[in-house]
């Protein structure tokens, strides 16, 4: 009935798909984000907002529009990247090493899959943590040797 009334399932999947570009635009644009925030809040505020129970059904979503891609949906894998591109420009204003951001999205996109599946939380915010932890060790690292 819904292919129907769109015309076709792929007009169906481009009305779907805009409408979740839309929202997830809106949900996590960086007027969303506390100002002058530390990249370890900006990322616990996603991780937040991405696993919050209201939040699973985009999750799945996100999901199927992946699972499109893989199986050649070219409007699917158009919606991928630009998701990652959006998602990378966003991390840039708090992270400005693109190597790292591109790194920390393979590891929360994992870190989602894993909350997906178990329904666990608290491991990919440990990750997060770690992680930040880390980038933070390095960057005092640096400053420290082009100090001497």
């Amino acid at each position: 009935m819904l292919i129907h009334h769109f015309g076709s399932r792929e007009n169906l999947e481009e009305r779907a798909t805009a409408l979740l570009e839309d929202r997830l635009r809106a949900r996590f644009a960086p007027g969303t984000l506390p100002a002058r925030a530390t990249v370890e809040t900006v990322l616990l505020h996603l991780w937040d907002s991405s696993t919050a129970p209201p939040s699973r059904g985009v999750l799945l979503l996100v999901m199927n529009l992946t699972q499109r891609a893989w199986g050649g949906s070219k409007r699917a894998r158009v919606f991928y990247l630009e998701q990652q591109r959006l998602w990378e420009d966003l991390l840039l204003q708090y992270l400005p090493d693109r190597e790292v951001v591109r790194d920390l999205l393979q590891a929360f996109q994992g870190a989602l899959l894993a909350f997906l599946i178990t329904g666990d939380d608290q491991g990919g915010r440990k990750m997060l943590r770690r992680f930040c932890s880390r980038v933070s060790a390095k960057a005092k690292q640096r400053r420290g040797a082009a100090l001497r």
